[in-house]
């Protein structure tokens, strides 16, 4: 099953509207801490753009008027669910204990050419697995976040699909330097390290990781999911080409 388009175009829409309130809210930083004009100036006319561009493209009703109040001048939107960053949608807490900050070593690394958007690509990523049903559905958006920042992990994730499967994705990711490995670490101890098999207990183990093989049917959605790390793939144009397929 691949994720369908409207799911995926809706996460790129929600980390759109994240990446502004990521700026607005370093606009707030800047003008509390300077007190100048023009940053407050500056958030005022991107506030503009933003409700002129809605109103462009939406039918006339009362709540355009509201148009730009999803963000305040903190910057943080109406929900408080700041998904870019990687906390879980409203107040639920998701995934499963975290059994005592059991700690699984150094974890992957990938870096955007912003924080900003390594978070967005990291979260598109999470979302399409969700989706998928490739990783357990409670594991927590942090959790997976976290998996590719470089420091130290407490939790691992839940790999609900096949071993081949999971063997492949970081076997391309890293194949393409999408994502490295921590110095003098292989790519079966750090997979082996970061996830459990479906029962949620069990390591898949060095050794069955690397006498995998391809997974028949599943190379499109995996190159697929790959591209999504990619730093130069347009989120958008990957939309629209699952919407052909």
């Amino acid at each position: 099953m691949v994720p369908s388009t409207i799911g995926f175009i809706e996460q790129q829409a929600i980390g759109q509207i994240n990446l502004v309130s990521h700026y607005f809210s370093h606009l707030q930083k800047m003008y509390d801490e300077t007190g100048d004009e023009e940053y407050r100036k500056c958030r005022d006319r991107i506030m503009a753009f933003y409700q002129q561009a809605m109103l462009a493209g939406a039918p006339a009703s009362e709540n355009n008027s509201e148009a730009g109040s999803f963000v305040g001048f903190s910057g943080a939107p109406a929900s408080e669910n700041n998904i870019l960053q990687g906390t879980p949608a409203k107040t639920v807490k998701r995934g499963r204990p975290r059994r005592n900050a059991e700690n699984v070593g150094k974890a992957f690394i990938y870096k955007a050419r912003t924080k900003a958007e390594t978070n967005h690509r990291l979260q598109s990523l999470y979302l399409a697995l969700i989706q998928l049903k490739w990783i357990a559905d409670n594991t927590q958006q942090r959790d997976f976040v976290d998996l590719f920042s470089g420091d130290d992990c407490t939790v691992r994730v839940i790999w609900t699909d096949d071993v081949n499967t999971l063997a492949e994705l970081f076997r391309q990711l890293v194949r393409r330097d999408f994502v490295t490995l921590p110095p003098g670490l292989s790519i079966w101890v750090m997979v082996n390290a970061h996830f459990w098999d479906k029962q949620g207990n069990h390591a898949f183990g060095n050794d069955r990781l690397r006498t995998t093989h391809t997974p028949i049917g599943k190379m499109d959605i995996i190159r697929m999911l790959v591209r999504m790390l990619d730093p130069y793939q347009d989120l958008m144009e990957l939309a629209k080409e699952l919407a052909n397929q």
